[in-house]
């Protein structure tokens, strides 16, 4: 079994979740998607709450139940346990793998057995073995509105730019920064 914690925006999970099914497909095993992070409403300092967001899309995964998640972080209690868990994590291994860096970890593709992943997992090497399966899956479950339709037909008939200026979340955070009018006066100026 391969299980993904879900964490961050709808661009992360989409990340995460490829990752997960390529894992699945290439070990032949199923993929299940740990929820709790993103449905965890803890107070906590510089963070922004995210919702699970690949409902949108025409994917079927289960979500991972705490009885699937706990073989991967289990405490013995004793010397017997112990040894038991040992025996048994040899013969069916549980490994919890967490996103060391930024870039792509050729570890990961040496991993086998229950795995349970952690990270964001933001390249699509991860996943080219099952590129085309991916984008399938990320096909809206709902038609596109007509007025949104006729938006896509203005912006692919002329010569566009999006300018996408995001503050709103990162205000309250310093984890990531926020951009000032110094760098969108200039880089609107370049566009035009």
């Amino acid at each position: 079994m391969i299980i993904v914690k879900l964490k961050g925006g709808l661009g992360n999970q989409m990340f995460q979740y490829a990752l997960g099914k390529a894992m699945a497909k290439r070990l032949g095993t199923t993929l299940k998607l740990d929820l709790d992070f993103l449905l965890d409403r803890t107070p906590r300092k510089n963070f922004i709450f995210r919702d699970y967001d690949l409902d949108i899309f025409n994917l079927s995964v289960e979500r991972a139940l705490p009885d699937d998640i706990s073989p991967f972080f289990y405490q013995p209690k004793n010397k017997v346990d112990a040894l038991f868990t040992r025996f048994k994590k040899w013969w069916v291994p549980y490994t919890v793998y967490c996103e060391s860096h930024f870039h792509v970890d050729p570890a990961i593709f040496l991993l086998s057995g229950n795995i349970y992943l952690e990270g964001y997992w933001q390249s699509a090497r991860y996943f080219q073995a099952i590129e085309d399966e991916v984008r399938s899956d990320f096909s809206f479950k709902f038609p596109i509105t007509p007025t949104s339709n006729q938006l896509r037909d203005e912006i692919e008939s002329s010569n566009s730019v999006c300018v996408n200026v995001r503050r709103a979340d990162f205000l309250n955070t310093s984890f990531h920064g926020v951009c000032d009018m110094k760098y969108f006066a200039p880089a609107i100026e370049l566009l035009a």
